[in-house]
């Protein structure tokens, strides 16, 4: 389903030395690489195998990156209250087109002279880079409490904007593979100002020592999972004025709407969602949805 970039020419500006200093982010390398099993989600959507390598990191001007974009490509971008100036998600038309052309039945092989971006092509792009976004968010977790906010979406290199020029962006690139359409690339660019003011991107990892006594593993992973979690929902959250509710008085009823699905949380983390209904002659609830993250596998 995923192919290379566009191949063809690309005029490219000449902007003297690129910038040669590598970002030293020990915590952005754990992130990408919750990251890239989220685009890998969200890029099979629209069916087929597609495999998400993450994130090798550089740093370059704004305006150098731009350079060494094809001319269609699709850039979303997204605002966000921790890292000042926002991000972008920039995605290769071939991508883009390839999705489109298997979610429509078709093989996901495009003539690269026939690529557009039509109204077919930007719905789903928009659709992929709000699932981008959910696995980004729950990546950066760990760090900080990334909620990126969707500003715009952009489908040519020359209307991208990102700050001035000469600012400096650190690019971290994922690379996607596909048995039959072949290799290409995600990349997301963070201001490199923000990311130096975020201290859990520069803490290392201890690496415990692995540990040598696999019976006891088992017998600690068995203890573990014999433990009790609270499971709990919340059926309804009904509203009164405080005088109804002083009125209140035995044998009065507090009217309520049963919502189409409710949540199931589990020791306070969101689990799920699900519908109310009855089994073996009890009130309970089906699960619908299993949230992301909800098997604690991070």
């Amino acid at each position: 389903m995923m192919a290379a970039a566009v191949s063809g020419p690309v005029d490219r500006v000449q902007l003297g030395a690129t910038v040669s200093a590598r970002p030293d982010f020990p915590g952005l390398n754990r992130i990408g690489a919750k990251i890239a099993r989220g685009l890998a989600d969200a890029l099979a959507m629209a069916g087929g195998s597609v495999s998400v390598a993450g994130g090798d990191i550089r740093t370059l001007t704004f305006a150098e990156w731009k350079a060494e974009l094809q001319p269609a490509v699709a850039v979303a971008r997204y605002r966000d209250r921790i890292i000042k100036g926002g991000l972008l998600l920039s995605v290769p038309s071939k991508i883009v087109a390839s999705l489109v052309d298997i979610f429509y039945g078709g093989s996901g092989s495009i003539d690269p002279a026939r690529l557009s971006f039509g109204a077919a092509e930007q719905r789903l792009f928009d659709r992929f880079s709000g699932k981008a976004v959910e696995s980004m968010a729950a990546a950066w977790a760990e760090v900080d409490q990334l909620a990126p906010v969707f500003v715009s979406s952009t489908f040519a290199a020359d209307d991208v904007a990102f700050g001035k020029s000469e600012d400096l962006v650190v690019i971290q690139k994922f690379a996607t593979a596909d048995r039959e359409a072949g290799e290409g690339c995600i990349e997301i660019v963070y201001p490199l100002a923000a990311l130096r003011s975020i201290p859990g991107l520069q803490a290392a990892v201890d690496v415990a020592p692995e540990e040598s006594d696999p019976a006891w593993r088992l017998r600690l992973l068995d203890a573990v999972m014999q433990s009790r979690l609270p499971v709990r929902t919340v059926i309804a959250r009904p509203v009164v004025t405080l005088s109804r509710l002083l009125s209140l008085a035995p044998g009065d009823f507090i009217p309520v709407t049963l919502p189409p699905r409710v949540p199931v949380t589990v020791a306070g983390r969101l689990l799920a969602h699900g519908t109310i209904g009855e089994a073996n002659g009890r009130a309970a609830i089906k699960i619908d949805k299993l949230e992301q993250g909800a098997h604690f596998d991070d």
